[in-house]
């Protein structure tokens, strides 16, 4: 306040503070140049008041130019910095700078050192980071879930701990991670990766192009591959393991029952613990084996191998060629067939230990039956046959004889 003597009219006044203002500021330039600039006091006397003489002094001011020079410190809400880089360490941001990129127009920003972000982060163009600690960068990413992260292009990680990266990808189920291009991760802790892929299940894993993986643990990989049976697994082109840990591998095989197995191209394994391989070849009994080529595999335990056989009796075993099929009670079967409508069988064994051939059967060696050797008998017979037709000879000699009157 003024002094009480201090008689002014506020024509005056007003004035005087114009005046006033404009000579502090000069008098800040012109005196105070190698310390920190501090507020202006216009107590010129150090009375402890603001009289008329204060203002007559700064009278002369009035009107010259204003020239800012010095430095402000920090406790007058400055830097205390004469440069840029001396400014951010004064503030505490020194691992913060701007550089020009060689090719670029515009300055970018550097961070030198340790970032720490303590909530969300979005970055880019159109991106979304709204779940709890989520980190969303690149175009149009979405990061809603809490702890997510949705990277590069159109993806989006919904639930809580997912991740999604690549394009257009979403990861929907806990802990799921989706990469590649128009992948999805729905389940717990799924993996989607390729392109066109689906993890549709918890702990399901889709990679390749066009899989899909829809049951718990399930893997499906390759080329539109599916794997829709409980801990079932599908890989390489066009196959599909749908029974409960089936596995199907190579081109369009199938393998439909439980703990079951198909491999090779066209094959179907159907029975339970079942195996079929090779070409269009089928293993539906009960812990089958199909091999080699159009080869059927249908009683239970039973085995076919080579092609066009047949096994459709219980334990029995094909081998060959076509062999002839619904022989019941046949437990092994050589096939000698030329087509599916051409069928022959040259041996065959019966359940019963009945064995037959059909057809010459030549034998190279010792050949005996109980505890008779073939092979000596047959020599033996053979002798004894000679012996008597040369007995029966001399015998006809004499009777011819008695009736030529000899």
């Amino acid at each position: 306040m003024f002094h009480e003597r201090t008689q002014v009219t506020m024509k005056n006044w007003i004035a005087l503070t114009a005046g006033l203002v404009a000579a502090t500021a000069w008098t800040r330039a012109q005196d105070a140049p190698s310390t920190a600039l501090v507020p202006f006091n216009p107590d010129s006397d150090g009375s402890g008041n603001i009289e008329i003489v204060d203002i007559l002094n700064v009278l002369p001011y009035f009107g010259q130019p204003f020239v800012v020079e010095g430095v402000v410190g920090v406790e007058y809400g400055g830097t205390g910095a004469t440069t840029v880089e001396g400014a951010r360490e004064a503030l505490g941001l020194s691992l913060f700078k701007d550089s020009l990129a060689p090719g670029q127009t515009a300055p970018w920003g550097w961070v030198n050192g340790t970032l720490r972000i303590t909530g969300n982060f979005s970055q880019g163009g159109s991106t979304v980071a709204s779940g709890e600690f989520s980190h969303a960068s690149g175009s149009s990413t979405q990061a809603t879930g809490p702890y997510s992260r949705a990277t590069n292009r159109l993806t989006t990680a919904s639930a809580i701990c997912s991740s999604a990266e690549g394009e257009g990808t979403t990861a929907s189920g806990t802990a799921a991670h989706a990469e590649g291009m128009l992948t999805l991760s729905s389940g717990t802790a799924s993996h989607a990766e390729g392109y066109n892929t689906d993890a549709l299940s918890n702990y399901a894993h889709a990679e390749g192009f066009n899989t899909t993986a829809s049951n718990n643990s399930a893997h499906a990989e390759g080329h539109q591959t599916t794997a829709s049976g409980l801990y079932s697994h599908s890989e390489n082109r066009q196959t599909t393991a749908s029974g409960p840990s089936s596995h199907a591998q190579g081109q369009n095989t199938s393998a439909t029952g439980d703990a079951n197995h198909a491999e090779g191209f066209g094959c179907v394994a159907g029975g339970y613990a079942a195996h079929a391989q090779g070409y269009q070849t089928s293993a539906s009994g009960l812990y089958s084996h199909a091999a080699g080529r159009s080869s059927v595999a249908s009683g239970t335990s039973s085995a076919a191998f080579g092609l066009g056989t047949v096994a459709d009796q219980a334990q029995m075993v094909a081998v060959g060629t076509y062999n002839l099929d619904n022989q019941a009670g046949t437990v092994f079967a050589v096939g000698t067939g030329t087509a599916a409508n051409a069928r022959a069988t040259a041996f065959d064994i019966h359940a019963n230990g009945t064995a037959r051939f059909t057809g010459s059967v030549t034998c190279s060696n010792t050949l005996t039956v109980g505890t008779t050797n073939v092979g000596t008998t047959l020599a033996s017979l053979t002798s004894l046959v000679a012996e008597l037709q040369a007995q029966i000879a001399a015998l006809q000699a004499e009777v011819d004889a008695l009736q030529s009157g000899q």
